[in-house]
């Protein structure tokens, strides 16, 4: 479902509300899950990168499959949804991040 609102140019997808100018998922809705695929694929192959929330809400960025499949998602990158304000910024702080699910 994709919604576009010109008169406050918002879109919406999966979200007949969107609170944002772009709004992936709705948080008030159960089992929504917006998530964003990008996509490549060149002589040297493809591959998906996957941008979301996993199941413990934290934010993560990773590989997950090609061939236009959802594979496994590799969890490259993850902010935990409880990280205090201003702790990640301009280096990292893996001692203070806990573990993410498996």
């Amino acid at each position: 479902l994709l919604i576009f609102l010109p008169e406050i140019l918002r879109i919406g997808i999966s979200n007949v509300n969107p609170i944002g100018t772009l709004t992936i998922g709705n948080s008030s809705v159960a089992n929504s899950d917006g998530s964003l695929i990008i996509a490549k694929n060149s002589t040297g192959g493809n591959r998906h990168f996957k941008l979301g929330f996993d199941s413990l809400f934290n934010f993560v960025i990773g590989d997950a499959g090609n061939n236009n499949v959802l594979g496994t998602w590799n969890k490259q990158f993850a902010i935990n949804y409880a990280c205090p304000i201003n702790s990640f910024f301009a280096f990292w702080r893996i001692s203070k991040l806990p573990k993410l699910d498996a």
